[in-house]
């Protein structure tokens, strides 16, 4: 086991206003970074990535780390407790000792997507949609596979079409033979609502017949769109057994159980506990205050350095916040998903899952993603939030943009599904491949005119409710942001982002402000993009 108590991992100020603006305009999470040990607990976790996250290695002792930083003690003791409460490193003490580097473990991931969701005060709904998503995601790229095998047809008699369907899944995921999807499922697995004593439906094993037929002879989008229906429908129809069985009361997603709360070097864990078990989860979200640190260090029995960990804790997870000013105090709120989206990233990173695995992922995510979102828009039948996005590409058409500069138009398009559980695990899987371009790239005109033409038809896919046109487009876009990658990275290495005289120059823009109509046909001419929508015209 290796340490380094001198020397922990260090990074250039380009790499900081790079990889880790990247990073964090993925996730979403800049406003957290205002707090001291929060922002150390960032930098270090984000070196740990940077250095393929190297199992056991020590790091140096509080005190160590506290000089390198150039932070107080009770700052650095702030930061390890974060660390340790997200499982990605400990303090062993002793002579030997130092921060240990580790990686959260599945159940510890599966523990904190369900405190999320409770907190978050999430619909079941939301939870099937995403695990559904997932299997659809795996059917997807099962039909891409040259070499498909198929999974096996297994319906006992007289059993459960939910535990039938279930058996299937993972048998799904294992033909599919992509690592992220597995983890991801596996994650959401135990959060599932029980296996009721549902008799089988009539239509389930002929529905399921037809997906496996459809995958035999060669019908990719037949088949997903059945799977798609079969996985719905089998886990809605749990769940109303469920809610039946409870006799039609609201069925909330639980707290998780409460045995890491008990921790006897974490007594701050008990502090955090006990508010989430005093405020209804459907008032967390309403802002509801939880008192001072003073009132909470009187309520609790313990010092107030437990209680400020705590807080520090529950701000990391974006759970409360501290309003200044006297007789204000600790508020609850509802989290955001970017605590869960990073610890998602450090998972696989700590999983050392294969890189092709990550980027396949990604791809099938964001177009469930799109088509929940085109699904959604039809029964909400408004059209503010699409009008939103849209602003904000009007703003791109300006020049040349940084890739985190788009970051916020990706969430905002995500955020249409109404889903933060598969945002999540979307943007977990987007902060993954940040890391992994060395370097954050500067788009040129050309390049982000194509974004917002390929947006923008993703956009109207959705506001129409085109659930198939969505998915299409959406992997129209992906292709098209992956060949601009790949040309700005090989064909333009050495030269600014917008040469005099080059083929997509500033003085070759269309007139009308904002049209990609002209840069889309020169694309077109060099391989970068074919068959793309642009104002109406086929190009």
């Amino acid at each position: 086991m290796s340490k380094t108590p001198h020397s922990p991992p260090v990074s250039t100020d380009e790499e900081r206003e790079g990889l880790s603006v990247l990073y964090a305009s993925v996730v979403g999470d800049e406003a957290v970074r205002t707090k001291l040990p929060l922002t150390v607990a960032h930098e270090l976790e984000e070196r740990f990535i940077r250095e393929g996250w190297p199992h056991g290695r020590l790091y140096g002792t509080e005190a160590e780390l506290a000089a390198f930083y150039g932070v107080g003690r009770d700052v650095m003791r702030e930061t390890v407790r974060v660390l340790e409460v997200r499982e990605t490193a400990v303090m062993r003490r002793g002579a030997q000792g130092g921060l240990e580097l580790r990686g959260p473990t599945a159940l510890h991931v599966t523990r904190m997507l369900q405190g999320f969701s409770h907190i978050a005060a999430l619909p079941w709904s939301d939870l099937l949609d995403t695990w559904c998503a997932l299997h659809v995601a795996a059917m997807r790229q099962l039909t891409e596979c040259s070499d498909m095998s198929l999974p096996v047809l297994d319906v006992a008699p007289g059993e459960s079409a939910v535990a039938a369907l279930r058996r299937f899944a993972q048998r799904l995921m294992a033909c599919a033979g992509n690592t992220v999807l597995t983890r991801f499922a596996e994650l959401l697995g135990p959060m599932l609502p029980p296996v009721m004593n549902c008799r089988p439906s009539a239509w389930f094993e002929p529905l399921l017949r037809a997906v496996i037929a459809d995958l035999r002879q060669g019908r990719a989008l037949e088949a997903v769109r059945r799977a798609e229906r079969l996985f719905r429908a089998v886990e809605r129809h749990n769940l109303q057994a469920l809610r039946r069985q409870q006799g039609d009361r609201p069925v909330d997603m639980p707290l998780p159980p409460d045995d890491l709360a008990r921790h006897p070097r974490m007594p701050a864990l008990s502090v955090m506990r006990g508010l989430m078990d005093s405020v209804d989860s459907r008032d967390w979200a309403r802002g509801v205050p939880i008192g001072n640190e003073l009132d909470l260090c009187e309520r609790f029995g313990v010092d107030r350095s437990v209680i400020r960990q705590a807080i520090r804790m529950m701000e990391d997870a974006g759970t409360a916040v501290t309003l200044p000013g006297r007789g204000h105090g600790l508020v609850t709120r509802r989290p955001g998903t970017a605590s869960i989206s990073r610890l998602l990233c450090i998972f696989l990173v700590s999983q050392r899952v294969p890189k092709a695995d990550v980027e396949s992922a990604f791809r099938q995510l964001s177009i469930e993603v799109a088509v929940l979102g085109a699904g959604k828009a039809v029964r909400r039948g408004d059209a503010a939030a699409v009008r939103v996005v849209e602003e904000h590409l009007q703003h791109l058409l300006s020049g040349q943009q940084s890739v985190s500069a788009l970051q916020p138009i990706e969430r905002l398009q995500g955020c249409l599904a109404g889903n933060d559980l598969l945002v999540a695990c979307l943007d977990g899987v987007k902060a993954f491949l940040s890391w992994d371009m060395g370097e954050q790239l500067m788009l040129p005109y050309w390049a982000v005119d194509l974004y917002v033409a390929a947006t923008q038809a993703v956009l109207d896919a959705i506001a129409d409710g085109e659930r198939a046109e969505a998915a299409r487009l959406q992997s129209q876009k992906l292709d098209v942001m992956k060949r601009c990658r790949d040309l700005i990275g090989s064909a333009f290495p050495s030269q600014p982002a917008a040469p005099a005289g080059a083929i997509f120059s500033h003085e070759a823009k269309d007139k009308s402000h904002g049209s990609a109509q002209p840069h889309v046909r020169k694309a077109r001419r060099l391989g970068i993009v074919g068959g793309l929508d642009v104002d109406g015209q086929d190009v």
